[in-house]
């Protein structure tokens, strides 16, 4: 997720309990550099690196301020579950808390870098 979004992806999804160890690892995985390791992991980043690219074009683009982009960043995670695993709306949800986790996790570093 570009760093734009990260805020408001904060604001749009609630906290919600998950599993600890599900969450430590979508963490983990979505540090910089952090999926190489695995298997797969090359392509796998560089098509993260496309769509990060791609979003953060899209992003620039939105004008209605953070409502807009909260909406539009909502609808694009729904069409893209939708794609990926199909209509599951309790695994939707829990993509939502993941992704709330990470922004949770990137914006708590950011922090700690900008005190440091």
């Amino acid at each position: 997720m570009p760093a734009a979004v990260m805020p408001v992806v904060l604001v749009v999804f609630v906290p919600a309990a998950i599993v600890g160890d599900i969450v430590r690892q979508a963490v983990q995985l979505a540090e910089p550099g952090a999926i190489i390791n695995l298997r797969g992991g090359a392509v796998i980043a560089d098509a993260w690196a496309r769509r990060a690219d791609a979003a953060a074009d899209y992003s620039r683009n939105l004008t209605g301020g953070r409502s807009e982009t909260a909406g539009t960043i909502r609808s694009l995670l729904h069409m893209h579950h939708i794609r990926c695993i199909g209509i599951d709306p309790m695994s939707e949800r829990t993509c939502y808390r993941l992704a709330r986790a990470i922004a949770l996790a990137w914006t708590s570093r950011r922090r700690e870098v900008v005190h440091r």
